[in-house]
């Protein structure tokens, strides 16, 4: 089914009281505020249920869905963090088919450092007409929304810092912006007789908040924790840690993995006799073929620090963008008296590059 297109700007606007349900059916109906969505693969219950309850605000906390599944024992498969990684995604959801999930669960940043990210987007799609899904907002997809809205802020060709962002924003549609528009940046996923669980990207209130363990805000931010259970993306690090008698999991990155080996990353979630049980999924795919597709696109001259970072991660690196970013923009500010990352001369770059040891 072709997502809609809504032509929408305005990030504000949403879908109050909107309820989407999935049932065993031959035709699609829409009436009023109710759609009723068709599957008819191999699905033979009824019962799957999407609620929009609030209406969309921009800023923390109020973007949060509810998400009910009728069926049991019900199996997840969460990803996050592809960043445009089409071929790890591909094997971790040919991965996920073996193990037989029921449904998928997408934790943002579908776009960013990869080429062709057509490709990654065409493949959700697939996906999302074939099995029921729910896709959370990064803090990627609000980059393509705000420049969106604000055209005039300039990317630049060939720059470390915007090339990428560039790059993407020439690669996307319209009704893929207005799609992740909709998508909330967290959400509650309800399903009989287990814990109720909470999806989200960075934090359940803010897509770009970590919540990496080591942060010092992290106690009082796990204090206020609504659910059991909390899985989050984000940092791109497979982990499950309690505080507060609440849980988070990080289900690791899909497209840019750390400390994995260079190797693709997501968690398989099942629901059973009353208790959830997470299965870390950690994989080969053919990484070779992701760079050499970079190549061709060319993306050593579109961005090329980001390029050199991203592909050491590809090859089982542990040095970051954000670290880089960092070490870039001290040097920077510390010649210049600014700090503006989006306009780092390369020379600094090139330099944060050099002392981390980056190839």
């Amino acid at each position: 089914m072709k997502r809609p297109s809504t032509g929408r700007t305005d990030g504000n606007a949403g879908h109050a009281g909107v309820r989407v349900i999935i049932l065993q059916s031959g035709e699609i109906v829409t009436h009023s505020r109710w759609i009723l969505f068709v599957h008819t693969r191999r699905w033979t219950y009824a019962g799957f249920v999407i609620d929009f309850p609030l209406k969309r605000k921009k800023g923390a906390g109020k973007n949060m869905e509810s998400w009910s599944f009728g069926r049991m024992p019900v199996r997840f498969a969460i990803m996050a963090d592809i960043h445009g990684n089409h071929t790890a995604l591909e094997a971790c959801l040919q991965e996920a088919g073996r193990r037989h999930a029921d449904g998928f669960i997408f934790l943002g940043d579908y776009l960013g450092d990869m080429a062709c990210p057509e490709k990654t987007m065409t493949r959700l799609e697939e996906i999302r007409k074939a099995y029921p899904c729910l896709f959370i907002r990064g803090n990627k997809e609000n980059y393509w929304i705000e420049h969106r809205r604000h055209p005039e802020e300039t990317w630049t060709d060939g720059s470390t810092s915007t090339g990428m962002l560039s790059y993407n924003y020439a690669h996307v549609t319209a009704d893929e912006i207005d799609w992740f528009e909709e998508m909330p940046i967290s959400a509650r996923v309800t399903c009989p007789g287990l814990p109720e669980l909470t999806v989200c990207h960075g934090s359940p209130w803010k897509a770009n908040e970590s919540m990496r363990e080591e942060h010092d805000y992290i106690d009082a931010l796990t204090r206020k924790l609504e659910t059991e259970i909390t899985v989050c993306g984000h940092f791109h690090t497979q982990v499950k840690y309690q505080r507060h008698g609440r849980t988070v999991i990080n289900p690791g990155a899909v497209g840019i993995p750390l400390k994995s080996g260079g190797r693709a990353q997501f968690m398989m979630l099942e629901g059973r006799d009353g208790v959830w049980q997470e299965t870390f999924v950690t994989l080969p795919y053919d990484v070779d073929a992701a760079v050499r597709e970079m190549d061709r696109e060319r993306l050593y001259e579109q961005a090329p620090g980001w390029y050199r970072i991203t592909k050491q991660i590809l090859r089982g690196g542990n040095v970051t963008h954000v670290k880089v970013l960092t070490r870039a923009s001290d040097l920077y500010l510390k010649e210049s008296g600014r700090r503006e990352w989006r306009n780092i001369p390369e020379t600094y770059w090139n330099r944060a590059l050099d002392e981390l040891g980056i190839p």
